[in-house]
């Protein structure tokens, strides 16, 4: 049984500027909440995602797989091992459905796991048995639903998702 290691207090509060990103906003809450590795494959779609995580390799490790079910699936090791929260990326489509065995398996054994997705004018990706989903639709959007996603995970404890619009 998965035992947390993480204290669930609130992350510092901040603001959104003109330059800043979507993608490093939710890189940035991430940082705030203590993740320190992230596994996923890199795509079209969320480059804007890897491209924020590389700009804070210091902060956070990007570990690049070769399919999004390793990705899941190690996430989901890391959590089983470490107790922090685990975070796997993906892009949507085939590519969220290959997170499900993994996302499965954190949730067989309640283990904390944030699935990031990311969409470009398609139908939103659902993951069943998630304790928390949400679709992200810009910056300041992120400042909140990135916080939601890590305390439910965290405090279920089990598979949060979030889908990023670009």
């Amino acid at each position: 049984m998965y035992t947390p290691s993480h204290e669930l207090t609130p992350p510092k509060q901040q603001w959104v500027g003109p330059s800043d990103t979507t993608a490093d906003i939710i890189v940035e809450k991430l940082t705030d909440w203590k993740v320190e590795v992230a596994f996923g494959l890199v795509s079209d779609n969320d480059n804007p995602i890897v491209q924020a995580l590389l700009k804070r390799k210091d902060a956070i490790r990007y570990i690049s797989v070769n399919n999004e079910r390793s990705a899941a699936l190690m996430a989901v090791s890391y959590t089983k091992c470490t107790g922090k929260l685990g975070v796997c990326i993906a892009a949507t489509g085939p590519a969220a459905e290959h997170l499900l065995n993994g996302l499965a398996d954190a949730a067989s054994e309640a283990a904390p796991i944030l699935a990031i997705t990311s969409v470009i004018d398609r139908e939103l990706p659902r993951i069943p048995f998630t304790v928390f989903e949400q679709n992200i639709t810009g910056p300041i959007h992120a400042l909140t639903v990135v916080d939601l996603a890590c305390r439910s995970a965290l405090h279920a404890p089990g598979t949060a998702h979030i889908t990023v619009t670009f």
